[in-house]
């Protein structure tokens, strides 16, 4: 399916290529009835696992970082975004059933896209993926996309601990505090220049969106914007 999206010489369709799989997804798993066919299996949670998954993201990051196309960078991003956000709608409404919550199908579902967003996150922190800052917006518009999905994305990134902080660190490269304490003959990968600046804008918008997700105690329960931090 990649190699199709990133291969195809007719760029201006492949928004109706994207909208067209977005509704075989968006009718495939039902939230309201996912533990209820548990012998059904869930065409989401296939996707992901074996178009995903299988090879640790790979290839999906190799296209992503390496691919010369914006637009096919930016549709195949989208994809992964809609099933991904279409998976956590449906853990987030099964969570919120006592009696489906920790079902074996929700359990599976849940820990796959975790997985997934992991990675995700894991892979902007690395050289190989830095050296190819001119090329990542369209990588980091599908994560903007995924974690300002839902309520359930929110809690997720922020129960990580450190997500807020190592975007941060990201963001500010050399002038990040963290880079004090770098491994000695360690350098950093200089993302942007004199001529083009890395674009960040969408891990900002992660940002902000995770601090007003945020609550301390001294804020008035009435001014919380999710209970479980």
């Amino acid at each position: 399916m990649f190699d199709f999206l990133s291969h195809y010489h007719e760029n201006n369709c492949l928004s109706f290529i994207n909208d067209s799989m977005s509704t075989i997804f968006t009718f495939s798993d039902s939230w309201v009835s996912f533990v209820r066919k548990e012998k059904e299996p869930s065409l989401i949670n296939n996707w992901v696992d074996h178009t995903l998954l299988d090879d640790q993201c790979t290839y999906f990051f190799h296209l992503m970082f390496n691919c010369p196309d914006n637009t096919a960078r930016l549709y195949c991003g989208k994809v992964v975004a809609n099933v991904v956000n279409k998976g956590f709608k449906i853990v987030a409404v099964c969570s919120e059933k006592p009696d489906e919550k920790d079902h074996p199908k929700v359990v599976k579902l849940r820990s796959s896209l975790e997985s997934f967003l992991t990675l995700c996150l894991d892979v902007i922190q690395t050289r190989d993926c830095q050296k190819h800052w001119h090329r990542l917006e369209q990588f980091y518009r599908m994560l903007e996309e995924i974690c300002l999905g839902g309520k359930y994305q929110a809690e997720f990134l922020l129960a990580k601990g450190s997500v807020v902080v190592d975007l941060c660190d990201l963001i500010m490269q050399k002038k990040s505090p963290k880079a004090l304490v770098d491994k000695p003959g360690e350098q950093r990968v200089e993302m942007g220049g004199s001529a083009s600046r890395a674009y960040f804008g969408p891990l900002v918008n992660i940002l902000c969106h995770l601090v007003r997700c945020m609550h301390t105690s001294n804020i008035t329960e009435s001014a919380k914007t999710f209970k479980t931090f």
